[in-house]
């Protein structure tokens, strides 16, 4: 067991994101109820026959993947640990398996401040697999870019990067470039 320099645990959950998803959520479940009510109750009905199963099937559909949004949105969550033999990371639930970084595969890396949305493609997990990069981030405009050994890049987003650096610079032992 080694000892434990940096550990963050980042929710999704904390963000006005999922109140914004849970609102349009509702809407969207309202309309399916109303538009369910008003097939089932032929002799009142509000939309012709045709139109309301149309309405009805395309607000399940919607309610149905705002669902699986919000779920998923409750569920994500994003884990690093910065201890003596490396970095740890996880990415839940895109990335189940926890991912290892050789503290000795790191060639450099610098805490980026004020990152823009456009420049990764927004909040997230992606991995470019013939480019050997990557980006992990659930929120926040801070992170830290690794630049391994081989040449592979690495971002991987938090909520505190001064603790999180210094953690870094415990863990290799030297000063490495900052930029703000």
């Amino acid at each position: 067991m080694s000892v434990i320099y940096f550990k963050e645990k980042q929710l999704l959950r904390k963000t006005r994101f999922m109140i914004v998803v849970l609102i349009f959520s509702v809407f969207i479940f309202s309309v399916f109820i109303f538009t369910l009510l008003q097939l089932l109750s032929i002799n009142d009905s509000f939309f012709p026959e045709k139109t309301g199963a149309i309405i009805f099937r395309v607000s399940e559909i919607i309610s149905v993947f705002m669902l699986y949004i919000l779920i998923t949105g409750y569920l994500m969550k994003m884990e690093s640990i910065v201890n003596a033999k490396g970095i740890k990371y996880r990415f839940l639930p895109f990335v189940i398996k926890s991912r290892f970084i050789n503290k000795e595969s790191i060639a450099e890396y610098k805490l980026l401040k004020s990152i823009k949305l456009k420049d990764f493609g927004g909040w997230s997990c992606r991995r470019s697999f013939g480019r050997k990069r990557g980006i992990y981030m659930i929120t926040g405009q801070t992170a830290i870019k690794f630049t391994m050994a081989d040449g592979s890049r690495l971002i991987i987003g938090t909520q505190k990067p001064e603790m999180f650096f210094k953690g870094l610079e415990r863990m290799t032992k030297n000063k490495h470039k900052k930029n703000g």
